[in-house]
C-alpha cells in the first residue's frame, strides 16, 4: 500500500504524463488558432500544468506572461492562465504554511 508521500510524488508525475499523452494525440485541442490572430494557448497550458505538479512559482510567472501576451496580441486561454494563477498562488501559500509549520515543529522538538 502506498504512502501519503508516495501518492504525493506520484501523482504530479501521472498529471504530467496524462497531459503530454493528450498534446502528443490531440495537438489541435492545445494550439488552436483563433480568428483574429495565430496565437494558441500552449503556454497557458503548460503554466497551469506547472502549477498543479508543485512547481508554483514558475506556474505564476507563466501565467502572468501568458495573460500579458493574450491582452496584447489577442488569443484564447485568459480563463486557463487565470486558473493557472490561482492554483500557483493557492500552492504558494499551502507550501510556505506547511514549511512554517514543519520549522515550527522542529524547533519545539529542539527545545523541548
Amino acid at each position: 500500500m502506498l504512502g501519503s508521500a508516495q501518492i504525493a510524488v506520484i501523482l504530479p508525475g501521472v498529471a504530467l504524463a496524462a497531459l503530454m499523452f493528450y498534446a502528443a494525440f490531440a495537438p489541435d485541442a492545445l494550439l488552436t488558432k483563433p480568428a483574429h490572430g495565430p496565437h494558441g494557448i500552449a503556454l497557458p497550458v503548460v503554466a497551469l500544468a506547472v502549477a498543479l505538479i508543485g512547481a508554483p512559482i514558475i506556474g505564476i510567472v507563466l501565467g502572468h506572461v501568458s495573460r500579458h501576451q493574450i491582452r496584447t496580441r489577442g488569443g484564447d486561454g485568459d480563463g486557463i492562465a487565470l486558473a493557472a494563477l490561482v492554483i500557483g498562488y493557492v500552492v504558494l501559500s499551502l507550501e510556505l504554511t506547511a514549511m512554517i509549520w514543519f520549522w515550527a515543529a522542529i524547533v519545539r522538538w529542539a527545545t523541548a
